[in-house]
């Protein structure tokens, strides 16, 4: 009884860390393929089969946020950013206590607010964040902040506004 027990936990074991090394090497080469602007579309659907695979062997591992950000990442360096946000939604839905989550919240806000120009969708999210993350990294939730009081401003205007703060500032004496 206690033989076929290690046997079992051997195989167990074994077959994790295959798919988790399947899933490294599978992210790896994506990613590599997409930084030297030679996209290997067959990589990257390995990078994403891979991914599917752990997750659905190993929900509860802690690698399978981790893996679904880097894929995210693939996807958002494609210019696929429907694969983007659907994989970062899954990420702080399904695993809300990750490390993952909060940057997947803040990065999908940006996508929103910087790339795709959905303004109210960015503003949801970035309460979501302030909501639900605000205590996990403080110069991250100043940037979502930042990014709240900056939606639909020109790159222009934004510096227009901290020019005339830093000119009010230099005037003020201090008491």
């Amino acid at each position: 009884m206690i033989f076929g027990f290690v046997i079992v936990s051997i195989v167990s074991c074994s077959f994790h860390e295959k798919r988790k090394n399947d899933a490294m090497k599978a992210l790896k080469k994506a990613d590599t393929s997409i930084t030297s602007n030679h996209p290997d579309t067959l990589a990257i659907e390995q990078a994403r089969k891979a991914v599917q695979s752990f997750i659905q062997r190993f929900p509860d591992d802690t690698l399978s946020p981790a893996y679904l950000f880097e894929l995210a990442l693939l996807y958002e360096k494609q210019r696929q950013y429907d694969s983007t946000i659907k994989t970062l939604d899954r990420i702080y839905s399904f695993y809300p206590h990750s490390k993952q989550a909060s940057k997947a919240v803040f990065l999908e806000g940006f996508l929103y607010a910087n790339v795709l120009n959905q303004l109210d969708k960015a503003k949801e999210t970035y309460q979501f964040y302030l909501d639900h993350y605000a205590n996990l990294d403080s110069k991250m939730t100043n940037d979502v902040k930042m990014e709240l009081q900056n939606l639909g401003k020109s790159p222009e205007e934004i510096l227009k506004e901290i020019q005339e703060k830093a000119a009010k500032d230099s005037t003020e004496v201090p008491l």
